[in-house]
């Protein structure tokens, strides 16, 4: 799995990118679709929010175990984590691609 800083990184280039783009349709088509475009940005920041959350702030971490038992919960966290990093990164691509299809259709293309 690659790191938190790169993961983090690569979140907020993509979030970065699609802010952007959202901005610069503002600029060239004015007020009419202020109002969407606002909504799809909030969507993909909510996701990417919960995203840089769940990279950030693994469950269970710190806990004072002995060998055995931190050897066995340190492999079930990299499971649920690696899970849970996936749906939230699923979820986070999707609201990309719906906000894309958002800008595109009020860009005309």
């Amino acid at each position: 799995m690659a790191n938190k800083r790169n993961l983090k990184k690569d979140v907020n280039f993509l979030t970065d990118e699609f802010f952007s783009d959202s901005f610069a349709l503002m600029v060239m088509y004015g007020d009419e679709s202020d109002k969407k475009i606002v909504e799809v940005m909030q969507n993909v920041a909510d996701a990417r929010n919960k995203l840089i959350e769940t990279i950030q702030n693994q469950a269970g971490k710190g806990e004072r175990l002995n060998k055995e038992e931190r050897s066995k919960k340190k492999n079930e966290r990299r499971k649920e984590l690696k899970g849970k990093l996936n749906d939230d990164f699923k979820v986070f691509i999707k609201a990309l691609e719906e906000g894309y299809e958002v800008l595109g259709s009020l860009s005309g293309d």
